[in-house]
């Protein structure tokens, strides 16, 4: 089975959820497994649904890994992370659905024409009646020829979109009969029209080039003086949400670049949800920093803070999302996990887990959380070393005090681990007093 973690859709898409969900429990073959085995695939399939944010998915994945080995480190924390992000995303759940903006360039365009034509055909009806007897004659007046077939040139070309053609024919009808009504209106429309297609023609030049202040000018003169152009009333539309997301988008870099990075997360967010088409991969990489830096600002600079962690788990495994296999969004993720389930074991006041999760972060990163992940260390060390100095187990006692002074952070002041040392060393070089002997009375 594999999975894309680039990809939304379901792992089985010929399943239902329910369907799906009882698939993930149960092998997919008939062979014998190990206990093992079956745990690893649970494992593999539960970071595949945890990868897509499917979020119940690797819920169910887990819990069933976590009642095969309950032993298993990390799978708790993991289940804690995954409750929080059901949660929010049952919180967004009533948000609207995203608003997919129009393509254009790709409206029906017959519909228009047909309009124009009726308008066309309207007027040259009204010019017959107001000035039919100066073109055509009306009984004991005959027409012109040349003036009707200067008029019909003028409406034949202006029906096929010449407009140069069609001003020629009704300016020459007019130099003959400057009064001539119906020459004066087609004239006028022909003009219009000629201006409209010029306008037309640079709004959409504009708007191949991105330029939209001037597409949103040539439209708005095209709309309010020839309502039914083309589709350049949709075009505006279409150019007004360029302009607004073109807005936002230069608010986002402005955030990116001052690195007020959850500022800049939202703002690109806004992006993509509104089109998820616009400058889309400025937009991807963008929030592929803003987001590895939210993180580890998040957990350097709030350490402390369960819900922060698990704030910076979420702008990393986002991360991931975009690019799986980057390395530093990878660590920035294993670390940030690794300290949330030391932050959830100290809350339970569950040192011994608290300490080995730590440890492991120790081992790669001194100074995670500012240091912070250091100091928890250093006092697990010591609470763990007074309670076995409590029951008298002073070697291990010794061992952990040892290791917590050996923690170079100015977080404590260590006088607390000398002073437990000292104390573990006394108790080491008292002998152990041997019960004396009571001795048996004799009859």
């Amino acid at each position: 089975m594999t999975t894309d973690p680039l990809s939304n859709a379901p792992l089985h898409p010929q399943l239902s959820a329910d369907e799906e969900e009882d698939l993930l429990l149960e092998p997919e073959s008939e062979e014998v497994v190990s206990e093992a085995e079956f745990a690893e695939n649970l494992y593999a399939e539960g970071m595949a649904y945890y990868q897509q944010r499917q979020w119940r998915q690797a819920l169910a994945a887990f819990t069933r890994l976590q009642e095969l080995q309950p032993q298993r480190p990390g799978i708790a924390a993991l289940l804690d992370e995954i409750n929080w992000f059901i949660e929010l995303e049952e919180m967004d759940s009533g948000q609207s659905q995203n608003q997919a903006s129009p393509a254009a360039g790709t409206r029906l365009r017959w519909l228009p024409w047909v309009i124009s034509l009726i308008i066309l055909i309207t007027a040259a009806l009204v010019i017959v009646l107001v000035a039919g007897d100066r073109l055509f004659g009306f009984p004991g007046r005959q027409p012109d020829p040349g003036l009707v077939e200067l008029y019909n040139e003028g409406q034949s070309q202006l029906a096929i979109g010449n407009y140069d053609g069609a001003i020629a024919a009704f300016e020459s009808i007019l130099e003959r009969d400057p009064k001539d009504i119906a020459a004066q209106t087609g004239l006028k429309q022909a003009r219009l029209l000629k201006e409209m297609a010029q306008r037309y023609r640079a709004a959409r030049d504009a708007i191949d080039a991105e330029d939209w202040n001037n597409a949103r000018e040539e439209l708005e003169v095209i709309v309010a003086q020839y309502p039914t152009y083309e589709d350049a009333g949709e075009l505006l539309d279409y150019v007004r949400r360029q302009q607004e997301l073109d807005r936002h988008f230069n608010q986002a870099v402005d955030a990116y670049n001052a690195n007020e990075w959850a500022k800049a997360i939202a703002l690109f967010q806004g992006i993509q949800a509104r089109d998820d088409g616009f400058r889309a991969d400025a937009v991807k990489e963008s929030l592929f920093i803003s987001y590895l830096e939210e993180g580890e600002r998040l957990v350097e600079e709030d350490g402390n803070n369960a819900d922060s962690v698990r704030e910076a788990l979420q702008h990393f495994n986002a991360a991931l999302t975009i690019h799986p296999d980057n390395q530093r969004a990878s660590q920035n993720r294993q670390l940030a996990s690794l300290y949330l389930a030391a932050l959830l074991a100290i809350q339970r006041d569950d040192w011994q887990n608290a300490v080995e999760e730590l440890e492991k972060i120790h081992g790669v990163n001194p100074d995670y959380a500012g240091g912070r992940a250091a100091c928890a260390l250093y006092q697990g060390y010591v609470i763990l070393a007074r309670e076995h100095a409590t029951i008298r187990r002073y070697d291990i006692a010794l061992d952990l005090v040892n290791q917590a002074l050996a923690i170079d952070q100015p977080c404590h002041d260590r006088k607390d681990a000398l002073a437990l040392r000292n104390v573990i060393l006394e108790a080491l070089a008292t002998p152990t007093p041997t019960p004396t002997p009571t001795a048996t009375p004799t009859a």
